[in-house]
């Protein structure tokens, strides 16, 4: 399939076929997701992280949706962790409000 829809030579109707197959496939693969960090960190609260690189400790800023930021921080061999809100300070010097440039 790939080989036809990729470069763009293939037929309408193979572009439909492959989109709807892949819409699929996405929204299974992101239930699964979903239902293994909840069931990783025992919270089904979407501030849920999991660690692809459990070797190795990491601290990450992540999007929280809806134009929120988070802090996710994990130790060596976590899998699971939980992202913090991130709150700036005026301390730190930043509002956090964008602005376009």
């Amino acid at each position: 399939m790939f080989h036809d829809t990729l470069p763009g030579s293939s037929i309408h109707i193979a572009v439909d076929d492959y989109d709807r197959k892949f819409t699929a496939i996405h929204q299974t693969a992101k239930e699964l997701f979903d239902k293994a960090t909840r069931a990783l960190s025992g919270n089904s609260d979407s501030k849920s992280v999991i660690n692809t690189l459990p070797s190795h400790p990491r601290k990450e800023v992540i999007s929280l949706g809806n134009g929120e930021i988070g802090v996710a921080e994990m130790g060596i061999h976590t899998l699971c962790g939980q992202a913090v809100k991130y709150e700036p300070s005026e301390s730190e010097g930043v509002t956090g409000k964008s602005r376009k440039l």
